[in-house]
């Protein structure tokens, strides 16, 4: 059983009162304010044949409206033209490079413009300069090579006169030679986290010479220097 409202539209006749009369002018006004009344019936409507019309009647409507959808759509794309944005305005420093070491500063005045390091920190890091001279860390590096205009980079982390420790250390067991904070000694250590790089060198799956299968070359060096044993790649690939 469905309930449905309809609205009638039904029009009052004129009131047959004598216009002079108190009853007359009250009724003439009211006759002219609501000349239109709106009556609403309400009812109710049995079988089981309304419902399936109106789900027939809802879907025809979605329909339609996606008809016209698709056909704004194909007029939009056929009569109006297509404006792109202009691409953003990039950065001064973002368009401008600077060699030798120095950085690029930019104002309203100016725009952008190269300039070298002005202050550097004291903190003792030495690095040798491509040039052989040992700076007291990278920052004072750069700033001579903008200084001097000449290119100069680092060669090492250290004194230039200073050994590399790890230059004829010989780690068994997949162990990595590991520098001091200084510079000065060096240790064998196990890899303590390994990085996949896709296919980079060294990051694809390998098989063991103990047969085991390993996510790349780092897992294998490590797990052999965890265990303690001679584990050499055989191949790329799984076993």
């Amino acid at each position: 059983m469905t309930k449905w409202t309809t609205t009638k539209t039904v029009a009052l006749p004129a009131l047959p009162l004598s216009p002079t009369s108190p009853q007359g002018e009250k009724a003439e006004a009211a006759a002219s304010q609501h000349r239109v009344l709106l009556v609403t019936v309400m009812g109710e409507r049995r079988g089981s044949g309304g419902g399936v019309g109106s789900k027939c009647w809802y879907l025809l409507t979605m329909l339609l409206a996606l008809a016209c959808l698709v056909l704004a759509c194909l007029v939009l794309y056929k009569y109006v033209p297509y404006v792109s944005r202009p691409p953003p305005t990039p950065e001064p420093c973002e368009i401008t490079y600077c060699a030798y070491g120095a950085t690029c500063h930019a104002n309203d005045t100016d725009g952008a413009y190269c300039d070298c390091e002005e202050t550097c920190t004291s903190v003792f890091a030495p690095v040798c300069g491509s040039d052989g001279v040992t700076y007291i860390n990278a920052c004072h590096l750069r700033r001579a090579s903008c200084n001097k205009q000449e290119s100069i980079v680092i060669r090492q982390e250290r004194q230039c006169d200073e050994r590399d420790p790890c230059e004829n250390t010989r780690c068994p067991y997949g162990a990595e030679c590991v520098r001091s904070i200084d510079g000065t000694t060096a240790a064998c250590e196990c890899p303590k986290a390994c990085y996949s790089y896709g296919d980079n060198v060294g990051g694809a799956e390998v098989c063991g010479s103990d047969g085991r299968n390993y996510p790349n070359t780092c897992e294998l060096n490590k797990a052999a220097c965890e265990n303690m044993r001679n584990i050499s790649v055989v191949y790329e690939g799984k076993c």
